[in-house]
């Protein structure tokens, strides 16, 4: 089923699921940001590096948590 944006129950899932905190997992290759991703929840990036350590095993990964404040105005 789609979901508009004139729907009050996916207006009201979408402002629930929002915090203050976001989690940034960089990919880093030779010292250097390979590729940069956000996720609502730790737990969510954390089942992405997993992924990701699989697929890229040569890659370095973090995980840090970020001000959502500093991602978007």
């Amino acid at each position: 089923m789609k979901q508009s944006s004139e729907d009050p129950t996916w207006k009201s899932e979408f402002i629930h699921g929002l915090s203050d905190t976001m989690w940034k997992y960089e990919q880093l290759r030779a010292g250097q940001v390979y590729a940069k991703f956000m996720f609502n929840t730790r737990e969510e990036a954390e089942n992405f590096a997993l992924q990701m350590s699989r697929a890229e095993p040569d890659l370095l990964s973090r995980i840090e948590s970020i001000e959502a404040s500093a991602v978007w105005n």
